[in-house]
């Protein structure tokens, strides 16, 4: 009785001893089909796992043994050799190896042993034909239920792994927020994490694009925002807090700390610019510890609601500094204050003012700006050490008048 499709019909014996010295002298198609999933599927090529070439080849080989044992038997893979091919599958979860890129290479490799047995039997009228009516009807069933197989078990590891580390990660978050003062705690969980716990770390704060509107992230995007700023998607702390997307980047060991603030900058600038759910991010101080944790955390918050005023798609901490010591100093803003209420009285000591500073303090570009004579310029920077008794070559009395006009600016934006 002829077989049906899904089934196997038994092979002739020209066709059976084909595939038996395919079987046998498999290597060659192996290697083949090895070359073009690591040159075709970049994530196979690029990833870090040291181990991933010996351990691809070897699943390979498994897989093309698997087809060709099916053709030659006649029968279908039991739910102990798919079980297998499950085992095989759930490894390329912790090797970092992406869904779809693991059945591309599927795709890939039944393309392959299609491929090797048309060259086996091309010339071949009879062989050909049965080869049309016997083996392709079953080769489509083949690889779907093996696929399919292969993609449940990759997404049943991947929810295992995801849910035992958001149970992590949820009470490293509950440390940070609640119990900074739990070093012991802290360490615990950083350590099942893979985190250095005194390594120095870097808050950011990323927007989301219309998160009332109930846009979420997945946790693909997660791993992907991840690896942007240089860490491993499954190792690293991200919690959503405040609508946003909050993570903990590791500050590079023996790096000043001034060129990794510059260097996390432009990683989040990264992130916008490829990741499209993304519109601003907010960058804290280094520090080490929960509490230096959750301080820069909070020092991110504050950098992206000053970036919303400025309209900058990345802020860092670090260029708010002086204005985050005089907003939270009442003394401070009364001083600077006074300042200014004294110009204010000549509204073109002001003006001249903003533009010395503007202007790099060169006087003939001020005066450029102002549109007076630079004697004009000169006569009115007296007037204001006058009025203040002060003098521009002070570098510690520049450093105060500059934090005036800061005041002064951040009041506007405020305003507006």
């Amino acid at each position: 009785m002829k077989a049906s499709i899904g089934q196997i019909e038994v092979l002739s014996p020209e066709l059976h001893a084909i595939v038996a010295g395919l079987h046998e002298n498999d290597g060659p198609l192996c290697q083949s089909i090895y070359d073009e999933i690591r040159e075709t599927v970049s994530d196979y090529r690029l990833a870090a796992e040291v181990g991933l070439p010996d351990d691809l080849k070897a699943s390979l080989t498994w897989h093309v043994r698997l087809w060709h044992e099916a053709l030659l038997q006649a029968r279908t893979p039991s739910e102990d050799v798919l079980e297998q091919a499950g085992a095989l599958t759930r490894r390329r979860v912790h090797q970092g190896i992406p869904l779809d890129s693991l059945l591309r290479a599927f795709r890939i490799g039944s393309g392959g042993l299609w491929r090797a047995l048309i060259e086996a039997v091309t010339g071949d009228e009879i062989l050909e034909k049965e080869l049309l009516l016997k083996v392709s009807p079953y080769l489509l069933r083949h690889f779907d239920i093996v696929s399919h197989h292969v993609a449940q078990a990759y997404m049943d590891e991947q929810f295992q792994q995801a849910s035992w580390r958001d149970r992590v990660r949820g009470e490293l978050w509950s440390v940070v927020s609640a119990r900074r003062e739990d070093a012991e705690a802290f360490a615990r969980y950083c350590r099942i994490l893979s985190i250095d716990a005194e390594a120095v770390h870097v808050a950011i704060v990323f927007a989301v694009h219309d998160v009332a509107g109930g846009t979420r992230l997945d946790s693909q995007t997660f791993i992907r925002i991840s690896r942007e700023m240089g860490m491993d998607g499954e190792n690293c702390m991200y919690i959503r807090y405040r609508d946003h997307l909050v993570m903990w980047v590791p500050a590079g060991r023996g790096e000043p700390l001034v060129d990794g603030d510059r260097r996390i900058g432009k990683c989040a600038q990264q992130v916008i610019d490829r990741i499209g759910k993304i519109e601003r991010a907010g960058v804290g101080l280094p520090g080490a510890g929960a509490a230096a944790w959750w301080t820069s955390l909070e020092q991110a918050f504050r950098a992206i609601e000053h970036g919303q005023g400025s309209g900058a798609c990345v802020s860092r901490y670090s260029h708010i500094l002086l204005d985050e010591a005089i907003a939270h100093s009442d003394s401070t803003r009364q001083f600077l204050g006074a300042i200014l209420d004294r110009l204010a009285v000549e509204p073109h000591l002001l003006e001249t003012l903003q533009a010395y500073f503007q202007h790099k303090q060169h006087r003939k570009s001020v005066a450029s700006a102002l549109g007076v004579h630079p004697n004009t310029v000169d006569h009115r920077l007296q007037r204001i050490e006058t009025l203040l008794s002060g003098d521009f070559n002070d570098v510690a009395w520049l450093a105060t008048l500059s934090a005036a006009l800061r005041l002064q600016r951040s009041d506007v934006t405020k305003e507006r």
